[in-house]
């Protein structure tokens, strides 16, 4: 499936209306899965962010993107830089276009590679449905263990396991814009566990941003993101009272305790069937399993 340059165009307006900010100077933004680089040379050419990021593993496709980068560096009046095989890096007037060749886990994990900064990046976009079900599992990781709170991820496959510190925030869907597929899945990265409801005002959590691993220079987007994110679907159902509800606040606070099933000791049981259905598929997501499901349907039988 591909998403539409439309499809993208309501995605950045989905940040600024139900999100608290669209893409900003101080944003970074990646796409996992990101073919020849549309979705990344539209999110620079149509938004102030500082940096955008494709991240394709076929070659062929690479090859295509790095022409796409060539081209575009023509038109601009830039050179391309930075090259490794496929992979191409190009700056002009103050943001940064990088479109990478290979597998993002390692990428991100090569100490002297193009992506040693994906910490900052703020907004992660993922056409996931055909990923394998590890690759996915491992993507998730890789964001709860680097990304700051405040992180926006939008994937068309539903995320895996419990989703401890990945907080659910509803469904975008990209109607009428030819895009497939049309529905989205939205979460938040949300805060460092220990944190008092008392905190979760822009102006308190401005005060402790540096505690809680939120960069000064992009503090103002990801603080509104992690505030408006969790009552995103409140609003969306018409309910807009202003500020988040205690109810909300509990949740954010303690979501990297008790993901969104509420609960430590269900998180573990899900997390662990996961595992086992992860090594049983062998890493290939063939073994179809609605394992959250089945975990507590068992739970209640007993």
């Amino acid at each position: 499936g591909e998403v539409s340059n439309a499809g993208i165009r309501m995605l950045v307006e989905e940040l600024g209306s139900s999100f608290g900010a669209s893409l900003a100077p101080e944003d970074a933004f990646i796409d996992i899965g990101s073919g020849v680089g549309k979705i990344a040379i539209q999110v620079l050419l149509t938004s102030p962010v500082k940096l955008s990021v494709g991240v394709e593993v076929v070659q062929s496709r690479c090859v295509e993107a790095n022409a796409a980068a060539l081209s575009l560096s023509s038109s601009l009046g830039e050179t391309v830089s930075n090259m490794e095989g496929p992979s191409s890096v190009l700056r002009s007037g103050g943001q940064e276009l990088r479109l990478l060749c290979g597998d993002v886990r390692k990428i991100v994990e090569d100490p002297a590679g193009l992506l040693t900064d994906f910490a900052d990046v703020s907004v992660v976009f993922m056409n996931s449905l055909c990923f394998p079900r590890d690759l996915i599992k491992d993507v998730q990781d890789m964001i709860l263990k680097s990304s700051r709170p405040g992180t926006v991820v939008f994937s068309s496959y539903e995320l895996i396991g419990c989703l401890r510190g990945l907080l659910f925030a509803g469904h975008v869907l990209l109607r009428q814009t030819r895009s497939v597929p049309e529905l989205f899945y939205a979460y938040v990265v949300s805060l460092p566990s220990g944190i008092s409801p008392s905190i979760l005002s822009r102006t308190k959590l401005a005060e402790a941003a540096g505690k809680l691993g939120i960069a000064v220079r992009s503090q103002e987007v990801q603080l509104r993101r992690l505030l408006e994110g969790p009552r995103r679907q409140r609003v969306k159902r018409g309910r807009t009272a202003s500020g988040l509800t205690d109810k909300e606040k509990q949740k954010l606070v303690m979501h990297k305790k008790v993901g969104e099933l509420d609960s430590v000791q269900l998180c573990m049981l899900c997390e662990l069937a996961l595992r086992l259905v992860l090594s049983h598929s062998s890493g290939n997501g063939s073994l179809q399993l609605d394992w959250k499901t089945a975990m507590l349907g068992e739970l209640q039988h007993e």
